[in-house]
């Protein structure tokens, strides 16, 4: 993602240099991105949304600027719903309107080295913390998840940062967050899919609990089980489909297959979310169909996992 050859810069360079940075600027040939801070336009332009929006941050702290909430968030290499947004920085003097400035505690401050340049940010329990007290509960629980599942932070890091910050504002709305960070969701997606049941108004489902046959062996451990109504959730990622598990495809498509005909042989049923359906709610309408119509599983038929919430 960081190309440091395409940044090119104006602060304590010769008047020359400004004057063919600036020319490059009105020939398209660069973009500015922080205060004497350049990019090349071609290499940005060309660039995915969440790499746009990780050189904009990388600007703009290299330029001075304590970056944090999602711009921290995006150096840390944490996923986001959205990178259209501004670029956030600590700071509460005006901005130009492509920054927004926040307060940061100057004991959550910490550097990173990023190719050549240094930049200051927000550590990376601050980031979760701060990006529940900010932004929005999906964001802030993908964030978070992700943070756990990568042991970037612990728990107990969290909730001991969020006790030293008792009063502050949001600390409340962290707190709601929180019941949904329990580090068993294992994708982006999986922990969109516990917010939507949560906002359906569903009960919290089993994540990553064992489903066992008649005999104790193990059978499937799906992304989500509701016991009680022998229901299990899967969230099909298109990596596993592709090879990322050290598996061929058609492997990975007949293991998948193979599981799902063992849930139903031990009277669970599976759905399947794709990213079409999840898309279009198609999964909420099935799971509201076969709400309610089926036995609760055996307790000796599942173990392990956690609530979702």
């Amino acid at each position: 993602m960081f190309t440091g050859d395409s940044f090119f810069f104006t602060r304590g360079e010769s008047t020359a240099h400004r004057i063919r940075i600036r020319k490059r600027v009105e020939q398209g040939r660069l973009i500015k991105l922080a205060r004497g801070v350049y990019y090349d336009a071609g290499k940005l332009q060309a660039a995915q949304p969440s790499q746009r929006f990780y050189l904009r941050s990388l600007a703009v702290g290299i330029a001075g600027s304590t970056l944090v909430g999602r711009s921290a968030a995006s150096l840390w290499g944490l996923p986001m719903g959205s990178y259209n947004g501004p670029v956030e920085a600590r700071g509460k003097s005006s901005s130009p309107p492509d920054i927004i400035r926040r307060y940061l505690s100057a004991a959550d401050i910490v550097p990173l080295t990023i190719g050549d340049f240094r930049v200051a940010l927000s550590s990376k329990a601050a980031t979760v913390l701060d990006m529940c007290r900010w932004g929005e509960l999906v964001e802030a629980v993908v964030i978070g998840e992700a943070a756990l599942k990568r042991q970037m932070i612990s728990l107990d890091e969290i909730d001991s940062l969020a006790e030293n910050r008792r009063g502050c504002v949001g600390i409340n709305k962290f707190r709601g967050v929180r019941a949904f960070m329990n580090g068993l969701s294992e994708s982006p997606r999986e922990s969109e899919v516990k917010v939507a049941l949560f906002r359906e108004g569903y009960p919290p489902p089993i994540q990553q609990a064992n489903v066992l046959d008649a005999h104790g062996y193990f059978i499937a451990r799906p992304d989500f089980l509701f016991p009680e109504q022998s229901v299990a959730l899967e969230y099909d990622g298109m990596g596993k489909l592709l090879g990322e598990y050290g598996m061929t495809p058609d492997t990975a498509a007949k293991k998948e297959r193979e599981r799902e005909r063992k849930l139903i042989s031990e009277g669970v049923y599976p759905i399947r979310i794709t990213k079409e359906s999840f898309a279009s709610g198609l999964w909420l309408t099935e799971l509201h169909d076969v709400w309610g119509a089926r036995a609760p599983m055996r307790g000796d038929r599942w173990r392990g996992g956690g609530r979702a919430w």
